[in-house]
């Protein structure tokens, strides 16, 4: 699902459970009512695990990514630098 999207349905999601807040405060909802708030909070669940759990992915992936690039030129530098030591040895003998 798409970001808009996402924000979307979790406005709507919002709005329909802060309608039956309302409601609720003002007289006892019934079984209908309550089962919809319950299926609004389940849906309204799953809508931010998924969010969350896209979030979490899309930062894993950029640190493996920046830290590859970053580990990349560390290690081309220190093997640089043990070659260099290695034929400034051998020029020395």
């Amino acid at each position: 699902m798409s970001a808009v999207l996402t924000r979307k349905r979790k406005k709507q999601l919002l709005d329909k459970l802060d309608e039956l807040d309302k409601k609720a405060k003002l007289s006892q909802l019934n079984d209908d009512k309550l089962n919809l708030k319950h299926t609004l909070n389940e849906r309204l669940a799953q809508l931010l695990r998924e969010e969350e759990i896209k979030w979490y992915q899309r930062t894993k992936v950029k640190n493996l990514l920046e830290e590859d690039a970053n580990t990349k030129g560390l290690f081309g530098t220190a093997y640089a630098g043990f070659g260099f030591i290695y034929f400034a040895q051998i020029e020395a003998l």
